[in-house]
């Protein structure tokens, strides 16, 4: 299983993104694809039709992780482990839910995610 990051489920509405090819190679690896809901929420924070909103559901045949108490948890380490920078809020919550299903993170902002490794979350090359 392989999570997208918000970024990357960007890239998969828009053929012009510049990601659009990593993720069209993710689609062909045959692995299931899918998110967090806060990387759903994230997506669904700017106009977006019901059309574009519907492919996602498609493409995205692992589903859509709920974020649990488990998650928050790990989120909320992460966060005080990280310095509780407040720009990786969202970072840390997104790359928990991927950990906790025990999915790779794609994303085209490996940087701040690079932080997680120690704890265990696999970024997807």
């Amino acid at each position: 299983m392989i999570h997208l990051d918000t970024n990357l489920l960007i890239a998969l509405l828009d053929s012009s993104h510049p990601h659009a090819a990593f993720v069209e190679s993710l689609l062909s690896t045959g692995e299931q694809l899918g998110c967090s809901s806060l990387a759903w929420m994230e997506i669904h924070s700017k106009p977006i039709s019901l059309s574009s909103s519907d492919l996602m559901r498609e493409v995205l045949t692992g589903g859509i992780a709920p974020f649990t108490s488990k998650e928050a948890e790990i989120a909320g380490q992460w966060f005080q482990n990280t310095g509780g920078k407040r720009q990786l809020r969202f970072d840390c919550c997104i790359a928990a839910a991927a950990m906790a299903q025990g999915a790779k993170l794609a994303t085209d902002n490996k940087k701040d995610f690079q932080l997680f490794l120690t704890w265990g979350l696999e970024l997807q090359s």
